[in-house]
C-alpha cells in the first residue's frame, strides 16, 4: 500500500467529510477531505499569513486523477458579534491522469462560509480546465463540482 492509498483509506474510514478553511492562521497546517462513492478529494494546506496559503489538491473522480498545486487567498472576512463569514479564492495548475495518459489541468475555486457558535454553512464551486488537445481520450467537458454543507453544532 502506498502513502496515497493509506491517506485515502484513513480519511474514508474516519469520516465522509472533513471541512476546514483554505487559509488559516500564520504557519497553520490544514487537511480537508471529501469522500463519496464517486469521488475522493484531499487538500493539504500551509498558511504563510492569515490571508495566503499554498496547498496541494489530490482529486479522484471516475477515471481521472488530478494532482494540482495551488494558492489559496482569503478575499474578505466579516467578523460580527456572534458570527463570522469568509470568501476564499484558489487557483493552480497541475496534472490530470486519465486512462494512463497525463495532461495539464488548471484549477479555479471559490469558497464561501458562514459560522456562528450554533451553525456552520459552507458553499464551494471547483472548476478544472482540462487539456483535451494533449489527451483526446478526455471527456470534452471541463470538470465542475459544487458542494453545499450546513450543520447545527451539538453543544
Amino acid at each position: 500500500m502506498n502513502l496515497r492509498q493509506y491517506i485515502l483509506i484513513t480519511f474514508t474510514l474516519s469520516s465522509s467529510i472533513a471541512l476546514a478553511h483554505p487559509v488559516s492562521y500564520q504557519d497553520g497546517i490544514g487537511i480537508m477531505s471529501y469522500n463519496s462513492q464517486k469521488m475522493n478529494e484531499l487538500l493539504l494546506t500551509y498558511s504563510f499569513t492569515p490571508r495566503f496559503a499554498v496547498a496541494h489538491t489530490y482529486l479522484r473522480d471516475s477515471k481521472s486523477e488530478f494532482y494540482i498545486p495551488r494558492a489559496n487567498f482569503l478575499l474578505k472576512r466579516w467578523n460580527e458579534t456572534d458570527s463570522q463569514a469568509n470568501i476564499y479564492f484558489s487557483a493552480g495548475s497541475g496534472l490530470e491522469t486519465f486512462d494512463s495518459k497525463t495532461s495539464s489541468a488548471h484549477l479555479g475555486e471559490v469558497v464561501l462560509d458562514w459560522e456562528s457558535r450554533k451553525y456552520y454553512t459552507y458553499l464551494e464551486h471547483l472548476y478544472i480546465k482540462r487539456d483535451t488537445t494533449a489527451n483526446p481520450d478526455l471527456p470534452l467537458l471541463d470538470y465542475n463540482h459544487s458542494n453545499v454543507f450546513s450543520s447545527k453544532y451539538r453543544i
